[in-house]
């Protein structure tokens, strides 16, 4: 995780649980040290209220929230939609700061 992709509101993992980033400061000495990324799980989505669907007849699985959508073929991220476009592939958006940020960015409120 680098510190340029977090903003506040931003989840991550710090003293063995998950915590929201309340404030930012340009100096991050040991920032790798002390905050971890959070996965980007199904089970994440669906605590944030994102529908589960299926392309049938496909093995893809969607999980959509407000023209956001993440595909998972088995337990990897396979692409990340936004409307009919595809953004990026699941490689470039493993952890949950990543999508609050995209989120954020389309939607303009958090997650």
């Amino acid at each position: 995780m680098k510190a340029e992709d977090l903003r506040i509101g931003a989840l991550v993992y710090f003293s063995g649980r998950e915590q929201v980033v309340t404030k930012l400061s340009f100096q991050f000495h040991g920032f790798e040290n002390w905050a971890q990324p959070i996965p980007l799980t199904k089970e994440w989505l669906i605590k944030q209220d994102f529908n589960k669907g299926f392309l049938k007849p496909t093995p893809i699985v969607t999980y959509t929230l407000d023209g956001i959508s993440i595909w998972f073929k088995g337990e990897s991220i396979a692409a990340v939609y936004v409307g009919e476009q595809r953004v990026c592939d699941g490689s470039k958006i493993k952890y949950v700061h990543l999508i609050q940020n995209l989120y954020h960015a389309i939607n303009l409120k958090q997650l």
